[in-house]
């Protein structure tokens, strides 16, 4: 609907303003929103949805992590 009105040219746009309001509306900290995005990550690996893979430790140490 954002896109059809002209307040977002993209679905991704859309989101940003989504969550932008959101925020404004109930005031969330930046650690309750990454718990819950955190959450909701974890049970989407747990139940399988979500795929994940294991790195080697060189990979992460030639990557700066």
């Amino acid at each position: 609907m954002m896109i059809r009105l002209g307040y977002a040219k993209t679905k991704t746009e859309a989101i940003r303003l989504a969550l932008y309001q959101f925020d404004q509306e109930h005031k969330l900290t930046e650690e309750q929103a990454f718990s819950g995005l955190a959450g909701k990550i974890l049970e989407g690996v747990n139940s399988g949805k979500v795929k994940t893979r294991k790195f080697k430790s060189s990979e992460l140490d030639r990557n700066g992590i």
